[in-house]
């Protein structure tokens, strides 16, 4: 039972969504929340129907920016709590996992508008005790070092989102994988690296789901990676595969060394 949120930037173009497919076919999970879908509510049902998925909820775009979706299989039982531009939120009940509180959230990507999402953040986290998490896109950083680019993220911004996540009584759910999860100009002088996306849960939530784990995982179609939540990850039991190569790997500092390396040992021998 999984959770996966994921900016797609649009869902016009069928290599998106295949994308979507193939992320849904191998990672299974019971709920997706995209973000900046930039569809209707009937492209987006046509899009639950291909994924095969039972329930749908929908924030539709305005003019040509934004959109949310909130995705469920048949075994969930889901209950709108509220929505608006910029956020999903439900109740959710999974057999022998409980009832808690989900909520996809989309931070204001406008600098000028970073005090409105926290303050949105404040008031959704007064809505209900139920134990929460919530997912997505915040357009926001806690800490200098979740950039890497040309010129520091503002001190006031980091505080202030800090300050807002502490005010709602929620903790950062620790990402295995790459960290940055959105990036621009890649290639260029101006490369920046942010990791935007993740998710925050209350103690009430921890306590409930004290083997959660969240991960990046590698897509084409959007500047923005995905990540999966899994609240309650099973044991893993070790069986042989072939060797198969990440994608993930390419963007970390030195794997084209390593490669390169590899490559002329393997010729010596």
């Amino acid at each position: 039972m999984s959770i996966l949120s994921w900016n797609c930037r649009g869902l016009g173009h069928p290599r998106t969504v295949q994308v979507l497919v193939d992320l849904v076919r191998n990672k299974r999970p019971c709920f997706v929340f995209l973000i900046e879908t930039l569809c209707n509510k009937n492209r987006l049902e046509q899009i639950k129907t291909k994924i095969g998925f039972d329930g749908l909820l929908v924030v539709d775009r305005v003019g040509r920016g934004g959109g949310l979706a909130f995705l469920w299989k048949a075994a969930c039982e889901v209950t709108l709590l509220s929505y608006g531009q910029n956020y999903i939120d439900t109740e959710v009940e999974v057999a022998d996992l409980g009832r808690w509180r989900i909520t996809g959230f989309y931070g204001f990507p406008e600098s000028s508008r970073r005090q409105a999402s926290w303050n949105l953040l404040r008031s959704l986290s007064n809505s209900s005790s139920l134990p929460w998490v919530c997912i997505g896109d915040f357009n926001d950083l806690l800490a200098a070092n979740e950039k890497r680019g040309q010129h520091e993220h503002p001190r006031w911004k980091l505080k202030g989102f800090s300050k807002a996540i502490d005010d709602c009584g929620l903790a950062d759910l620790r990402m295995e994988g790459y960290q940055f999860t959105w990036e621009r100009a890649r290639g260029t002088d101006n490369w920046v690296e942010e990791r935007l996306d993740r998710a925050f849960a209350t103690n009430s939530w921890f306590r409930q789901f004290h083997r959660a784990r969240v991960c990046s995982l590698e897509a084409v179609g959007s500047d923005h990676l995905p990540i999966l939540l899994d609240p309650n990850p099973q044991a893993y039991v070790y069986r042989y595969h072939c060797f198969r190569f990440e994608n993930l790997w390419l963007r970390e500092a030195g794997c084209s060394e390593v490669i390169r390396s590899s490559w002329v040992s393997s010729e010596e021998i």
